[in-house]
């Protein structure tokens, strides 16, 4: 008797268009993440534009920076809290103002591993000596939720 292999599908690869900020990037995979959860089964390659990556593949960028250290658990926790959310903090709301912070802090930290990866656009305001870039302006206002993000659910 033969003894069954088993192989990997072929993933499917397709140029998909690049995100224009890392917040786009974050709130998309967060949203994905969450409503496929609920029973959806949204990807990349399922959506009317076609992105470069999948869900998972901007939040495990992310669980790398933060097993690395590179950043704090107040920034994870910014991008898990609002990533729920589904919007960034709002500095006009005196609660999160803190968040807001530690958000664009996040941001700033990740927008070079999506850019390196073709997740995010280089940016034509990107300073070519450290890398950084513009994060973007802000959309909506802040919203509370209760979701905690632990890298084992990812």
């Amino acid at each position: 008797m033969t003894r069954m292999r088993l192989i990997p599908r072929p993933t499917v690869v397709s140029q998909g268009v690049a995100f224009d900020t890392a917040q786009e990037a974050w709130l998309w995979a967060a949203f994905i993440t969450r409503h496929g959860v609920g029973g959806g089964s949204l990807t990349a390659h399922e959506s009317d534009i076609p992105k470069p990556c999948e869900p998972r593949d901007v939040i495990s960028v992310a669980c790398r920076l933060r097993r690395a250290g590179v950043l704090s658990g107040y920034e994870f926790g910014a991008l898990c809290r609002y990533g729920a959310a589904e919007c960034p903090p709002d500095p006009r709301i005196q609660e999160e103002v803190q968040d807001e912070r530690y958000w664009s802090q996040a941001l700033g930290k990740l927008t070079g591993p999506l850019q390196e990866k073709g997740i995010v656009k280089i940016s034509p305001w990107a300073n070519s000596a450290t890398g950084k870039t513009h994060t973007g302006f802000k959309q909506g206002i802040g919203m509370r939720s209760d979701f905690s993000c632990y890298e084992r659910n990812i």
